[in-house]
């Protein structure tokens, strides 16, 4: 079963069974537009490109056969994932299967990343060519751990930041009396 939804133009389709008036099996398509509202796919095919092609999903699967890219699949880049706070907070694939996840802090000074490998990582590493796609619930765990890091260092910034202000400030302290 062919799902429209996982292709990308970097796929190219391989004619299998004639269709119509279009019969030079074996022939390699371009995949131009993928519409998964509509379910239609828009293809290129002849010398050099030259003949476009519509046809739905359940064509797709009936006439053609999918050949996966050729390009290097982008697992191991940068891939945003949201923000904590109004920082961007990007992931990546790791070579051991696991997931790195980082942050900037205090604006572009500073950097807090966390990796997260999956209890079960060796039975169930990420696998290069999903083109970012990971497991849900490991991105999941490791943006909360990234967060824990990102607030443990805003406390010690700020508990630093308070016991500084204290040593410049207690000669100016005034006791108080407190009433019994």
């Amino acid at each position: 079963m062919i799902n429209i939804n996982e292709l990308t133009t970097d796929h190219k389709i391989k004619l299998k069974k004639p269709m119509g008036c279009f019969d030079n099996l074996g022939e390699v398509c371009e995949i131009v537009k993928i519409d998964t509202d509509e379910n239609v796919i828009n293809f290129r095919f002849g010398v050099d490109g030259v003949h476009l092609g519509v046809m739905s999903g359940d064509e797709l699967e009936k006439y053609f056969d999918v050949i996966e890219p050729t390009v290097i699949p982008d697992d191991y880049d940068w891939h945003p994932y949201g923000f904590i706070e109004d920082n961007p907070v990007e992931y990546m694939a790791l070579k051991n299967g696991g997931i790195l996840m980082e942050t900037t802090y205090n604006g572009e000074d500073g950097m807090i990343s966390v990796e997260y490998c999956h209890p079960e990582n060796p039975y169930r590493q990420i696998k290069n060519g999903q083109r970012g796609k990971f497991y849900e619930d490991d991105l999941k765990v490791a943006f909360f751990k990234l967060q824990k890091s990102y607030y443990n260092q805003l406390y010690e910034d700020i508990q630093e930041e308070v016991e500084l202000d204290f040593m410049k400030n207690k000669d100016k302290l005034v006791a108080v009396e407190v009433n019994k």
